[in-house]
């Protein structure tokens, strides 16, 4: 599987844009604050979008993509039947959050591929929550930064 993440800084190094060190200083739809983590996508384009959407405006032109070769014997799936019924709401619940956390606690796999709340996921994308404290994860192969540029013309 290929786990897809775009950054914010083109001069990081892919082992510091998968140290998931940001998840110690906010929580997200899948961790609670203190957690290392790292969310992506299996498409670049579903890992744009995410991007797109929690970023500051005005954005930048251009995005570094950076990517990971992981094995699928070290993926684990959430189906959206499984999931509880507020897990699309527009504020991360807590419930998510400690289905998250549990799972990363857990370490039990490296990555943790769960819906997005942006699309319908008819395309097979899916978001992508990477565990950096996984034994693992020291393994995995990192690549990039790519710079992707953006036509930001019409993007507000």
């Amino acid at each position: 599987m290929i786990f897809y993440r775009f950054g914010s800084d083109a001069r990081r190094k892919a082992k510091d844009e998968f140290d998931g060190t940001g998840g110690l200083y906010g929580a997200g739809r899948w961790h609670i604050k203190g957690r290392r983590v790292v969310y992506g996508a299996t498409s670049e384009a579903l890992a744009l979008l995410e991007k797109l959407v929690h970023r500051s405006l005005p954005g930048p032109s251009t995005y570094p993509l950076y990517h990971a070769d992981i094995h699928e014997d070290l993926v684990e799936s959430l189906k959206e039947s499984d999931l509880p019924v507020d897990w699309r709401s527009i504020y991360p619940p807590v419930s998510t959050q400690r289905i998250g956390d549990q799972w990363l606690q857990s370490k039990r796999s490296l990555v943790l591929l769960v819906p997005s709340v942006l699309i319908t996921g008819g395309d097979g994308s899916r978001n992508c929550v990477l565990n950096p404290e996984h034994p693992e994860f020291p393994n995995m192969i990192l690549c990039g930064p790519t710079i992707v540029p953006l036509d930001t013309v019409n993007i507000t």
